[in-house]
């Protein structure tokens, strides 16, 4: 178990900067400020000053220094490092002018795994309220009841730490994500086929099963979870079979499409024992079943009602689009809030015509407590234009999105464009998650230009994120280059914004 508590920070806002000439320094008169500054740091741990100018200068002639260097370090850039218990002012300045703070650095234990999680790691500027989240219900452990339920969660110890993993893609769409809350591990959808490689010869497969086995040596997985029957989202499960003799319970979209999914994940398993719950039985309450499903005493889901799901497991879908199936969920840790939905998006891709998958989810949860705005969003259908409205991006507003879309092939073409511009995620969805109305700083992150991507935290405070070196050419990384490959670094830019992707396929420079 990790025994990190707490994390307070201090995130980075970001400049803005006009067309017009800008003077190299501001002038004599210019007022610092300091931006909702969180004044409580942690021993060991790593913060990055938030602050900025009255009006749009080049600050390289700004300083900072530090009143007490053996309980706080500070660098050019605003970087805080806490290093002892104890007081300390920093100290803005700029020729005349100066801005202070007292920082106050606490003795608490930090545990060295988290500490190497994060150390590589960027600190995002997601700040962790508790707005985010359902509140669990706070009860004793009582084993009588059913697992699951507030009273005898999986764990009955508090969860410390989540990671949560959105693994790269060989080929264009797909989803595959592994969740770890501390040794509870959860499997969000198997991506495409395992038989697809990478660019750089990987086999997917091989690829998947050896994420799984090492983060689940023991090879027992908690939950699995499969949003809707689509080869992208199923495709990897020779991966799970190969690397989990036992699932204890599966969740997916509870009707007879899919054959091969169901045939070696879900009847396989459920014969080994796996518990098996329909998404329409347990937004339902058949059998008794609850819609929130506890992890642990501060960790749990919440699963929401589309209107769309299907009621008789036997039967296959209600609808041609399976898309418009998908489960839609929301992982409550701490402060920390996931919302996932598969590839549910607003109207259909084909057939049932007047269906509204968006639309529907919001309709049914009007006064629905359960479901309220999130600290992270799992964007819908890999960013097709066709999902992530901005009546739903308004009702969640995330502050960090993460998509996930293996590279286009270069043939890929869609609304007269080619190649990586054709293909997911839509300009379209990228303009409204940075330009939705209610928006917070939403921070998105793409798998085919930051890698299998890793986000880390405590739930509390804040939110890491790294990428991992890419395992097929791209477009739009640190270079400017089409299909240049970096699949021997791990240098990856953090935000779609800093990339050649954005500029060229969203901006049409």
């Amino acid at each position: 178990m990790l025994k990190w508590k707490s994390l307070s920070f201090l995130s980075v806002i970001p400049l803005l900067f006009s067309c017009e000439p800008l003077p190299q320094d501001p002038p004599d008169e210019v007022n610092i400020f300091i931006d909702s500054p969180a004044k409580t740091l942690t021993k060991g741990l790593k913060y990055q000053l938030d602050y900025h100018l009255e009006g749009e200068y080049n600050i390289h002639n700004l300083t900072f220094s530090s009143s007490n260097e053996d309980v706080i370090n500070v660098t050019p850039t605003g970087e805080i490092e806490a290093l002892n218990e104890g007081s300390s002012t920093i100290t803005l300045s700029y020729k005349d002018k100066s801005k202070d703070i007292i920082f106050e650095v606490e003795e608490r234990e930090v545990n060295q795994t988290y500490l190497d999680l994060v150390s590589e790691s960027k600190l995002t500027n997601v700040r962790l309220v508790e707005d985010d989240v359902s509140a669990p219900l706070l009860t004793s452990i009582d084993e009588s009841y059913p697992e699951g339920e507030a009273k005898n969660p999986l764990s009955h110890e508090e969860v410390e730490t989540i990671e949560i993993i959105s693994i790269e893609q060989p080929v264009e769409y797909g989803d595959a994500f592994l969740i770890m809350l501390d040794d509870i591990s959860i499997v969000m959808d198997l991506g495409n086929f395992a038989s697809e490689c990478f660019d750089d010869g990987t086999n997917y497969g091989q690829y998947l099963s050896e994420i799984y086995q090492t983060y689940v040596p023991d090879r027992e997985l908690d939950v699995l979870i499969l949003t809707h029957p689509h080869a992208d989202h199923y495709g990897g499960y020779p991966a799970l079979t190969a690397s989990f003799d036992k699932i204890n319970y599966i969740f997916d979209y509870g009707y007879q499409d899919g054959s091969a999914y169901i045939d070696n994940v879900r009847l396989n398993y459920y014969s080994k024992g796996a518990k098996y719950r329909s998404i329409y039985d347990v937004t339902h309450g058949v059998d008794n079943l609850s819609s929130r499903f506890y992890l642990a005493p501060n960790a749990f889901f919440d699963w929401i009602d589309t209107g769309l799901y299907n009621p008789v497991l036997t039967s296959s879908s209600l609808y041609s689009d399976e898309n418009v199936t998908s489960i839609v969920g929301i992982l409550n840790f701490n402060n920390f809030s996931l919302l996932f939905n598969g590839d549910l998006q607003g109207e259909a891709s084909y057939g049932d015509e007047g269906i509204d998958g968006e639309a529907s989810l919001l309709e049914n949860n009007l006064n629905n407590p359960l479901f309220h705005q999130v600290s992270m969003l799992k964007v819908a259908h890999h960013g097709s234009y066709l999902a992530t409205t901005y009546p739903l991006l308004n009702k969640l507003n995330p502050q960090i999105a993460i998509i996930s879309a293996g590279r286009p092939a270069s043939e890929e073409s869609y609304a007269g464009t080619y190649g990586i511009c054709a293909g997911h995620p839509h300009d379209q969805t990228i303009e409204r998650l940075y330009n939705y109305q209610e928006r917070r700083e939403t921070e998105v992150y793409l798998n085919y230009l930051n890698g299998t991507t890793h986000f880390i935290s405590d739930g509390l405070t804040s939110l890491y994120m790294h990428g991992s070196p890419l395992k097929s050419n791209l477009y739009g990384a640190w270079r400017s280059e089409v299909n240049y490959s970096i699949g021997d670094t791990s240098e990856m830019f953090n935000e779609i914004k800093d990339t050649s992707y954005y500029r060229t396929c969203v901006l049409g420079l």
